[in-house]
């Protein structure tokens, strides 16, 4: 069976393995329900599992661009997907570790002049990607030390041009410029355990998923904590290793909570709103949530990484 870090939970590869491993967790179904605040539906269910275009081996980390175009952190098919509004589908990508290829793609970002930004854990680095699909510039090297990598899963840009990255297998967040220099050790001092997915939101700051303390932790732009989200458990605003996190304009913050099967949204005050799952949203069969993007029209996408594919949802006027 191939190997990923992006976990249902979490190991890091022995030394001298090439290969990351893959552990499934039996998931405890939640001890209650809540009544929503906003109902959700489902609008599209995109791809199913397979190596042909427009289908999905363990999809992760997303983006949606300003023009709408979905773009896919194929993970076990080692590509890149970008599927149009119109539903033209292409891909970028093979396994490997050469110019073109990725091990294990885990997340990507597109900034504003649709430069794309993939996170490829395999090989513990970043490579940049032009808006006609060229490959432009790679960096990263694995290791311990500032600036290195190890078995990163998600990557954030704020609108100064530097890129946050979650590198799991550190337990830290590091700060590069686009270009792969380093910049620093964001929220030094904190103590995260395997983060997995970071996000900066330009109205209130840096969220950062600690994937194994089971919390959401809020900072602002300089570092300092401002605010804890969940904490290990089932129940309503509990979490049970949360691996995505995005936040909209309103401030609200959406959760993929990996090991209770659902997606959480805490409102801007940092209350538990709204829990999306299969008994809450019709035909929304949620595995292992593995990926969000939030679209600019609020759409919410979920990468269902159990299910190999991808759910959008909207919300009910």
């Amino acid at each position: 069976m191939p190997e990923s870090h992006r976990f249902d939970f979490l190991e890091i590869r022995p030394k001298g393995s090439e290969q990351p491993s893959l552990r499934r967790v039996m998931r405890p179904r939640p001890a209650t329900e809540v009544d929503l605040t906003v109902r959700w539906r489902v609008v599209e269910i995109i791809g199913q599992p397979g190596a042909a275009l427009g289908e999905f081996n363990t999809p992760a980390g997303m983006w949606v661009d300003r023009q709408g175009n979905l773009f896919v952190a194929d993970s076990f098919n080692h590509r890149l997907q970008k599927i149009t509004p119109d539903g033209e589908v292409s891909g970028l990508g093979s396994r490997g570790k050469g110019w073109q290829e990725f091990l294990y793609p885990q997340a990507v970002v597109v900034d504003g002049n649709g430069f794309a930004y993939v996170l490829d854990q395999g090989n513990h680095r970043i490579a940049k990607i032009s808006p006609t699909g060229a490959f432009l510039s790679h960096w990263g090297t694995a290791g311990s030390l500032p600036g290195f990598l190890n078995a990163p899963c998600s990557l954030a840009l704020d609108h100064f041009g530097n890129i946050y990255v979650a590198d799991t297998g550190n337990s830290r967040i590091q700060v590069f410029t686009t270009t792969g220099n380093f910049v620093e050790t964001f929220g030094r001092g904190y103590a995260f355990n395997r983060p997995q997915s970071v996000y900066v939101s330009e109205n209130s700051g840096v969220f950062v998923a600690d994937t194994l303390n089971h919390r959401i932790v809020q900072f602002d732009r300089s570092g300092t904590p401002l605010r804890v989200l969940g904490g290990y458990g089932h129940e309503i605003g509990r979490l049970h290793g949360p691996c995505a996190v995005v936040v909209d304009r309103r401030g609200n913050v959406y959760v993929a909570d990996n090991g209770n099967a659902r997606v959480q949204v805490f409102n801007p005050r940092g209350e538990p709103a709204v829990i999306l799952q299969r008994h809450s949203v019709p035909n929304f069969l949620l595995t292992a949530p593995a990926g969000l993007a939030l679209a600019p029209d609020g759409a919410l996408y979920v990468a269902d990484a159990g299910a190999h594919r991808v759910i959008k949802l909207q919300t009910v006027s």
